[in-house]
């Protein structure tokens, strides 16, 4: 299990965008608009193994899309920046419960994960299809 405790960017960066939600400035998008925008979900449907495998992403899941380059991964990662914002959060969800939940388009099984994305350019390459480019430079937008 993970030891939860505060860390500087949750005093400093996070308490303050939750006060930004909740005086207005910040909207929280509908759940029409987040399952919209989400192109791609991926369902965990492994039962066995540690915490890990049966909760979490796959370790490998954001490399080449848009952790920084020299990220570390899960309890290591200290770096919370997006290398881009190209592509929205990857949904990780046990199950899709109803039919809005149900239209995401792609539905990647946990199970098919090395399977379907052995290596990071495959991971790129339908990642690109899927959300087109937008912006170029070195800014981050999404």
């Amino acid at each position: 299990m993970r030891s939860f405790s505060r860390f500087p960017q949750f005093d400093n960066v996070s308490i303050d965008l939750y006060r930004k939600i909740l005086d207005g400035t910040v909207r929280i998008p509908t759940r029409e608009e987040v399952i919209d925008r989400h192109k791609l979900v991926l369902i965990n449907d492994v039962n066995t193994g540690d915490n890990e495998l049966v909760y979490g992403a796959p370790l490998t899941l954001y490399d080449g899309l848009y952790n920084m380059n020299d990220a570390e991964h899960h309890h290591d990662q200290k770096n919370w920046f997006k290398k881009t914002g190209r592509y929205p959060t990857i949904p990780v969800v046990p199950a899709l419960v109803d039919g809005l939940a149900n239209s995401i388009k792609t539905q990647v099984l946990r199970s098919e994960y090395d399977k379907r994305w052995s290596t990071i350019a495959k991971t790129q390459a339908e990642f690109n299809s899927l959300f087109p480019e937008e912006y170029t430079r070195n800014a981050f937008a999404s």
